[in-house]
């Protein structure tokens, strides 16, 4: 997973860094976004080994956190689109050990701009997958995926610039020494996003 990452933060200083602007101040067509934030996010383990159940404390953590949109707009106030949104932090593993993992919502999403001319709110959902993920700057795969949920909000403020707060949940499950673990996860993050238009 940490090869994903990279392409990510790629992508966005790619974005960062090229004229992929439509300048014509409408939101309808081709969008390609990339946001930089912090994140919290909330989880605990629980496991179930040979007949036997338990459910680790929760564990909370802060970290660095990234938003990537790649969709389109059909209409101004109106946004379909592919959305990665992760947060990056050292954490606690079913064991209790420090482990640097992230928490990642990747799945389909739209948004919806109650103006469709700036400045203007919005808000945000989306359906996909949840992931879990150690060692997040690795070649390691996700330790777990499973369904993810995600709602959103933001205020666009400026053309291309907004600052947005999403919520993500999952629940990745995976087999790891003998156990079937579920982690169950809440993640906020809060940041800054271009969004290309």
């Amino acid at each position: 997973m940490g090869k994903k990452h990279l392409c990510l933060i790629i992508a966005g200083i790619v974005l960062l860094s090229t004229q992929v602007f439509s300048w014509d101040g409408r939101r309808s067509g081709f969008i390609l976004g990339f946001g930089l934030g912090s994140g919290y996010t909330t989880y605990n383990y629980k496991v179930e080994e040979n007949g036997q159940k338990h459910t680790t404390s929760r564990e909370s953590s802060l970290g660095p956190a990234y938003i990537f949109k790649l969709g389109y707009a059909p209409e101004d106030n109106f946004l379909i689109f592919f959305m990665d949104n992760n947060t990056l932090f050292t954490g606690k593993d079913m064991n209790g050990d420090n482990i640097k993992t992230s928490s990642d919502f990747t799945g389909a999403a739209v948004s919806y701009y109650f103006s469709d001319r700036i400045p203007s709110f919005y808000l945000t959902g989306g359906f996909g997958g949840a992931s879990w993920n150690n060692g997040f700057f690795s070649c390691k795969e996700s330790e777990g995926i499973g369904i993810g949920l995600l709602f959103g909000a933001g205020y666009e403020f400026t053309k291309h610039w907004s600052g947005e707060v999403n919520l993500s949940y999952g629940m990745p499950v995976y087999s790891k020494d003998n156990a079937r673990v579920t982690n169950k996860f809440f993640s906020v993050n809060a940041g800054i996003t271009l969004l290309a238009f």
